[in-house]
């Protein structure tokens, strides 16, 4: 059912014709969030990146390297991704980004990433907005990745993948001993700052994924600091069977695809690597870790 014409759906927040109580991802009476739950093919392992800080129309974004790593996603067919914000540079007037040093357009920004990522389209698993997005938003109520997702992947399935500020996903695939499928819960946000060197990135990410009783793994990016990850565990009670255990989880922060100079310079920061990293969901047996 359509919430929209030609690709431009109606934006979540408000109720709809076809469903009236939902609320960007939640029911307005239950006013608690959805997790997005995908059924995958079987493969050996799962790889889920995250494609965030493209930054396209910034002078400094490397373009080349950027539809490399779209490209690479689109090779394997066990390659999934999330769109992790900050993807278009967004310099409207009101935010610290200088407006005349753009390479385009707001309107063109968002038309190039859509070609850059149509072909991809349908290994989407959520869509997440990050600040520079969200400028439209709070000065204009223009969402722009809702728009981006609608014409992606459709509206329907643009309100079934798009969360306004963090996304968990589910993700299942394969079959372990008792034939039923590897789960596993991913948290999807663009990220959020706390300090100039990148442990205090880790630190803000790691104290998120604790507060979530089940997250195998997060993703995020925002904080321009290079490719940073970790693996960490947390202590789980298991009343079914008595039992106090430890569960795994993974830490993605990825980079940006922007060369050095321009604001950061300017503001004294540290340049980060390039790229992005993997998650690796492995069939038969929960297992996962990080490639960078």
């Amino acid at each position: 059912m359509a919430h929209g014409h030609g690709g431009r759906g109606r934006f979540p927040p408000f109720p709809c014709p076809d469903h009236p109580s939902l609320f960007m991802g939640y029911t307005k009476e239950e006013s608690v969030e959805k997790v997005i739950v995908h059924d995958l093919p079987t493969h050996d392992t799962i790889e889920i990146l995250g494609v965030n800080d493209g930054h396209i129309g910034d002078e400094k974004t490397d373009e080349t390297a950027f539809k490399g790593f779209i490209k690479h996603i689109a090779e394997a067919p066990n390659r999934y991704w999330v769109y992790n914000g900050d993807n278009i540079n967004n310099a409207i007037k009101s935010s610290v980004s200088n407006t005349y040093n753009e390479r385009y357009s707001p309107a063109q920004q968002k038309e190039i990433l859509i070609g850059m990522l149509r072909p991809i389209a349908d290994k989407c698993l959520a869509f997440v907005p990050g600040n520079h997005e969200a400028r439209s938003g709070k000065e204009t109520d223009c969402h722009l990745v809702w728009d981006i997702a609608c014409r992606l992947v459709g509206d329907d399935m643009a309100t079934k993948l798009y969360r306004e500020n963090e996304a968990v996903i589910k993700v299942r695939f394969g079959s372990k001993a008792n034939n039923k499928p590897v789960a596993y819960i991913g948290l999807i946000n663009h990220g959020f700052g706390g300090g100039s060197l990148p442990g205090s990135a880790m630190n803000g990410m790691y104290k998120y994924a604790i507060a979530f009783n089940d997250v195998d793994f997060t993703l995020s990016g925002h904080v321009h600091k290079g490719i940073l990850s970790g693996k960490f565990a947390r202590r789980v009670i298991d009343p079914r069977n008595d039992l106090i255990t430890l569960r795994d989880f993974c830490v993605l922060i990825n980079g940006a695809w922007a060369d050095y100079g321009g604001y950061a310079s300017r503001k004294g920061f540290p340049p980060g690597t390039k790229g992005a990293g993997r998650v690796i969901l492995h069939n038969y047996t929960k297992r996962m870790n990080v490639l960078i």
